[in-house]
This record gives C-alpha cells, structure tokens and sequence, in this order.
C-alpha cells in the first residue's frame, strides 16, 4: 500500500501543483469531456463534504482517506482529457509561470 501512495509524492512538487493547474485549466476548456469534469466535481465535493468513508473526526485516518482518494479521482479525470487539451493547459501554466499574458 505504502509503496502505491509513494506514486503520488511528485504532486508536492512544483511540477506536481504545475500539472494540477493545468488540469484545472483543461477542464474548463469546452474539449473536456463530461465524464473528466464529473469525475474532478466529485474529488472537490469528497474533500469539503463532511461525511466520508472515514470520518474526519478521526484524527489520521480521517485526513488519510481525503489525502487518498481525492488524487485518485483527479488521476482519473486526467485520463479522460484527450492530450492536445492538457498540452494546451501546460502551455497557458508555462506562460503564467513566465509572466506572459494569455
């Protein structure tokens, strides 16, 4: 299990919240589909909704199951963004990183 979590480390690097970005702005590019966008909706509404598979009242496991889940829907969403939306997406990050209006 430790070894699958360790596979999510890199989206607490800059390159990690730089792809995050761009999938944030891929799905709200008119190409993504619905399924992308239903899929990243239901990540956002499992972190702030207060019922759980665990409870955050418990206090790790709580936030473990929010800090697991979560990235996998987003993983998920990602897959169904075709390729040439999330290039565009890097490419809007990479001018904004720069300074560079879009």
């Amino acid at each position: 299990m430790l070894r699958f979590l360790r596979r999510f480390t890199w989206l607490f690097t800059a390159a990690g919240r730089a792809e995050i970005k761009a999938l944030f702005f891929a799905l709200k590019d008119d190409r993504a589909p619905f399924a992308a966008r239903g899929l990243a909706l239901l990540a956002l509404v499992y972190i702030v909704w207060p019922f759980d598979i665990v409870p955050d009242v418990i206090p790790v496991l709580g936030w473990l199951d929010d800090l697991t889940i979560a990235p996998l829907l987003l993983w998920a969403a990602a897959k169904f963004i075709p390729n040439e939306v999330m290039e565009a997406a890097r490419a809007v990050v990479r001018r904004k990183r720069n300074g560079v209006a879009y």
